[in-house]
């Protein structure tokens, strides 16, 4: 029974060896190959060997964040540094939790 268990397993439609197919996780129907609706968490390193972008699926840089700011945290002082770009008035700002500490 075992045996006939796995080989109905290996030739079974739900893995085609052809075909390839989108997974979601909170989707029905996903338009990547992997697409996931909600958190995600990791408690290991993730790599990408390709672009990386937040708020677009735009590949140009190989990271884009649209309409947001980066930001780099650090919990032994608990203090962010990020960088962020204000469009009405066209400018770039470097600030320290908060505090701007260079604008251009």
């Amino acid at each position: 029974m075992y045996a006939t268990f796995l080989i109905f397993i290996a030739s079974c439609s739900l893995f085609p060896t052809t075909q390839r197919q989108n997974v979601g996780i909170g989707t029905s129907s996903p338009d990547y190959r992997l697409e996931v609706i909600g958190s995600i968490h990791g408690t290991s390193n993730g790599y990408f060997e390709g672009s990386v972008g937040i708020g677009t699926t735009s590949t140009s840089p190989k990271l884009q964040v649209n309409n947001g700011s980066l930001a780099l945290y650090n919990s032994t002082d608990d203090k962010f540094w990020s960088l962020q770009y204000f469009s009405g008035s066209n400018l770039f700002s470097i600030q320290e939790s908060g505090t701007s500490r260079l604008t251009m």
